[in-house]
């Protein structure tokens, strides 16, 4: 019966079957059929040197540690952590310095910190971090925060409620891998939350978060007295926000008076300082990309005159100055992605997405137009070249596509049994990883090369 459902489902997807154009490269590879009953439904994919760990299940062992060099051989489970068929479910992957660190729930201990050297003996328990027994749980992305590498460290934070007497709060960690360099670095529950984001630079770890007294750009080297909120950023007022993006400065969106402003620090108070004035960032940027020295980022506004909302591409080196858009559109701006040298993004319209490049300058940015129906998501760069999805709620189907930054080289190259949420992948190397349903095999471990 799976077999005959297996055809049929082959044979639809056939019929909406997209492919490369005359001169393609290559097209998606199955890596490994790892549940041949159903799909393993592979996640958290991450690489770590020359090998990619997930989270898979297949239908024997439950949702277990695996890994993968690229080929069905090299692709197998590292180890049963939680036996008799019962899921440790691993997740929270992060490669530190070349070695994996993820929380996983053995049984005995609940979730808990691990690493993994890609071996069976190697993948061990770093410390039992909440001590009570199988029903301890870490809860290791607060507030959306996933655990961050800073050079041969993880920096975590942990959700916590102890009895909460006086509601949730938030504790923060740090690990070099070993039991005794594994402690926590803020009193209990200092902070009530914190925000979406948190990044490296320097060798520390900057992270915005909110309490009581509390509010504002936190910074840490690992240390308990080397743990303390950047007294010059406290006048930021009600939030702040990270961008995912800085080279040698740490750049954040911090608001006044209602309004987001762009702010810089490397790390010292007297750095610490706004590049925009209030009212000049209409939106509050949430996407930006790193390229050329330069920083680039969403932002727009509303025209009342036009009754539209109007788009814009920002860059900044650093500088009042240099910090300005080089692009104003109408629509709605998307992701922002660097790859090859280019940026991409997308715009709304009232009726579509368009795909843009840019080259960082205004001369340089171009609208590449629409491919595709629908809308351009989970933008990876893997090599010079940039990969996304589109999803066809139509046909229930969703095609990977690629784009080397012109119109003739984006293309899709091949269609997958949808939907996308939740889309799971990884730039490895020269290659993409993903999970994707053939309509055959499942949810399974996939590769392409642009």
């Amino acid at each position: 019966m799976r077999r005959l459902l297996a055809i049929c489902a082959a044979v639809g997807l056939a019929t909406l079957m997209v492919s490369a154009p005359v001169g393609a490269t290559s097209e998606p590879t199955l890596v490994k059929d790892i549940k041949p009953t159903g799909g393993s439904n592979p996640t958290s994919l991450t690489a770590v040197g020359s090998t990619l760990f997930f989270a898979a299940n297949d239908g024997v062992h439950g949702n277990e540690l695996w890994k993968s060099d690229g080929t069905a051989a090299g692709t197998k489970m590292v180890k049963n952590i939680r036996p008799y068929g019962k899921n440790s479910d691993p997740d929270n992957l992060v490669n530190v310095n070349g070695m994996l660190f993820f929380t996983a729930i053995d049984g005995v201990h609940g979730r808990e910190l691990w690493k993994s050297d890609g071996t069976k003996a190697g993948t061990v328990m770093v410390k039992d971090l909440i001590p009570s027994g199988g029903l301890s749980i870490l809860s290791a992305d607060v507030g959306g925060v996933q655990p961050v590498a800073v050079g041969s460290r993880l920096f975590l934070f942990n959700s916590v409620c102890r009895a909460c007497p006086f509601g949730e709060g938030s504790d923060l960690y740090v690990s070099d891998g070993t039991a005794s360099g594994t402690k926590q670095l803020a009193p209990d529950q200092l902070f009530s939350s914190v925000h979406s984001r948190a990044a490296a630079l320097d060798g520390k770890l900057y992270f915005a978060t909110s309490s009581e007294t509390y509010d504002g750009l936190w910074v840490t080297d690992g240390t308990q007295a080397g743990t303390h909120i950047l007294a010059s950023v406290s006048v930021v007022g009600d939030s702040i926000d990270i961008l995912p993006a800085s080279g040698k400065n740490l750049y954040f969106i911090a608001y006044q008076s209602g309004q987001p402003r762009l702010w810089k620090t490397n790390g010292a108070a007297a750095s610490t300082k706004a590049l925009t004035t209030g009212g000049t960032l209409g939106w509050d940027p949430r996407e930006a990309a790193f390229m050329a020295k330069r920083v680039f980022f969403d932002s727009g506004y509303w025209d009342s005159a036009l009754g539209e909302s109007i788009a814009q591409l920002w860059k900044t080196d650093g500088t009042v100055a240099g910090t300005k858009p080089i692009l104003t559109t109408p629509g709605g701006l998307g992701w922002v992605r660097a790859s090859g040298g280019r940026l991409y993004f997308n715009v709304s319209s009232d009726i579509s997405w368009q795909l843009w490049t840019s080259d960082g300058t205004a001369g340089g940015t171009r609208d590449m137009g629409q491919f595709g129906a629908q809308r351009a998501t989970d933008p990876m760069a893997v090599g010079g070249d940039l990969c996304f999805t589109e999803m066809d709620w139509n046909t229930g189907t969703w095609a990977l596509w690629k784009s080397d930054g012109t119109t003739p080289g984006t293309y899709p190259v091949r269609s997958f049994v949808g939907p996308t949420e939740e889309f799971q992948q990884a730039a490895f190397g020269s290659k993409l990883f993903f999970a994707a349903d053939d309509g055959v095999h499942g949810q399974e471990l996939w590769n392409y090369t642009p």
